[in-house]
């Protein structure tokens, strides 16, 4: 993948150099309201048009994932929380079965298996 990512790369470099060469006539660019004209070549004004509209573009995507990111991080605490939870139910959990038992078994009485499905343990 990265020689992939690295050959398109070198292309569109190339693609970016042969525009530049063919592109070096100046161009006027009358800056209206202002008395000031600028004769930048074809090829810098149009890779600057480019540059603006790359970060016009992304400032609008990062604000519209604004939302996504703001759930991402809530679901992350949620997340977090019900970790520390499942974490601190564990511990106890496994306090309570180191426990020793009370005399006499702790009061419960145990069912044979088969009479409990029978449904025969409230006899």
């Amino acid at each position: 993948m990265k020689i992939l990512g690295r050959t398109a790369l070198a292309i569109a470099a190339a693609l970016v150099v042969i525009f530049a060469a063919a592109n070096r006539n100046p161009v006027s660019i009358n800056l209206w309201p202002l008395p000031f004209v600028a004769e930048p070549p074809l090829y810098i004004l149009l890779m600057a048009a480019l540059a603006a509209g790359v970060i016009v573009g992304g400032i609008a995507a990062w604000t519209k994932g604004s939302r996504w990111r703001r759930r991402a991080r809530q679901a992350e605490r949620e997340a977090k929380a019900l970790r520390a939870d499942r974490d601190a139910l564990a511990a106890a959990q496994r306090e309570k079965s180191a426990a020793p038992l009370p005399p006499g078994g702790g009061g419960r009485t145990l069912v044979p298996s088969g009479r409990r499905r029978a449904g025969l343990d409230d006899e």
